[in-house]
């Protein structure tokens, strides 16, 4: 569900959404009048799809974009910029082994699909928020495949209009997303001065 509230905790309004047997509202951003939120819904096969929503100010719900492949796939953190949204999330492969990619989509503000992305090793690694500055994309989430019972780990990327470009990846003993923009300013200023080198 999503529920808006006045600054004294009134509650305006609440609105429900439901495509399949299970729906989960996971993240919201709110940008240019528009609220978009993420999460994921149960297709007829059993399997979880990304869900992306977008609303009006008045919760007024303008357009849904349904995401899935074979398998399992969550959103779960969106951000807007410019004409784009990023989602981040993670999807689940069964074969050749059972284990969770990061996933990263870039689309339109209408829910237009541009292009996505996964990217894993041996082990799982799940995106979990993500942060637009300019033409970088970061993203943070945990992994299974450096150490054992998991690690933190701080992505960042460029976005060019043909695609996308890895550019980092620095893995940390630990990172609170709440502080990701503090983690995020400090890991910048390390790949702005590695390219410069």
């Amino acid at each position: 569900f999503l529920a808006k509230f006045s600054f004294d905790g009134e509650l305006l309004w609440v609105r429900r959404w439901g495509a399949g047997i299970q729906n989960y509202g996971w993240a919201l951003t709110a940008s240019r009048g528009r609220i978009y939120q993420v999460g994921f819904t149960q297709n007829v096969q059993g399997d979880a799809d990304v869900a992306l929503l977008c609303y009006d100010r008045d919760g007024s719900l303008l357009h849904v974009s349904i995401w899935g492949g074979m398998g399992e796939d969550y959103g779960w953190a969106v951000a807007a910029a410019g004409p784009y949204l990023y989602v981040v999330g993670h999807t689940y492969r069964r074969e050749p082994y059972e284990w969770n990619d990061a996933l990263i989509v870039k689309c339109t503000r209408e829910g237009k699909l541009l292009w996505n992305r996964t990217w894993g090793g041996m082990g799982s690694d799940i995106a979990r928020a993500v942060v637009i500055d300019g033409d970088h994309i970061y993203v943070t989430g945990i992994t299974y495949g450096l150490r054992r019972g998991g690690q933190a780990f701080l992505a960042g990327y460029t976005s060019p209009n043909r695609g996308f470009t890895p550019i980092a990846m620095i893995a940390a003993a630990s990172i609170v997303v709440d502080a990701l923009a503090i983690t995020l300013l400090s890991v910048r200023a390390r790949l702005s001065k590695n390219r410069r080198a």
